[in-house]
């Protein structure tokens, strides 16, 4: 969630984040909460290996990845 925070303090956006760690998720979420934050902070428990949720196609004007997307079964179908 580090990413996401940055960006939502240095921009003011809102943020998807997702990852396949409950418990990560959930110490993303406890970190937004500290910050003040937590209202542009969407965390969702994803696997992206089975692709991207079709509803979320041209929802998003940016998407950034730290070294999760190297991990991908798949990179085409995640992009």
């Amino acid at each position: 969630g580090g990413i996401s925070h940055d960006c939502i303090q240095r921009f003011g956006c809102r943020v998807v984040g997702i990852n396949i760690s409950p418990e990560q998720n959930k110490m993303n979420r406890a970190e937004a909460e500290k910050l003040g934050i937590a209202d542009l902070n969407d965390v969702r428990l994803v696997n992206f290996n089975g692709g991207l949720p079709a509803e979320w196609a041209g929802t998003f004007t940016h998407a950034v990845s730290c070294e999760a997307l190297c991990h991908a079964a798949n990179k085409e179908q995640v992009l």
